[in-house]
């Protein structure tokens, strides 16, 4: 089980590392996650809690929920 929660922690880190290189800086601003890859980045990523939205319900982001 180590294994998976140790390759879960650095792929959710090498894909915030390929957002930064693409300019994205979470200081500036916020991130939404939509459904398939929020539950992967909630339980193994590291994050600014209050600067990314893990949205798991498709049909209530459409909804503006």
């Amino acid at each position: 089980m180590a294994v998976i929660r140790k390759a879960a922690s650095d792929y959710t880190r090498e894909i915030f590392h390929k957002l930064r290189e693409r300019e994205y800086n979470p200081e500036l601003m916020r991130l939404y996650v939509v459904v398939g890859g929020g539950c992967m980045i909630q339980n193994s990523g590291e994050y600014d809690k209050d600067r990314v939205t893990i949205v798991r319900d498709i049909f209530d982001f459409a909804n503006g929920s």
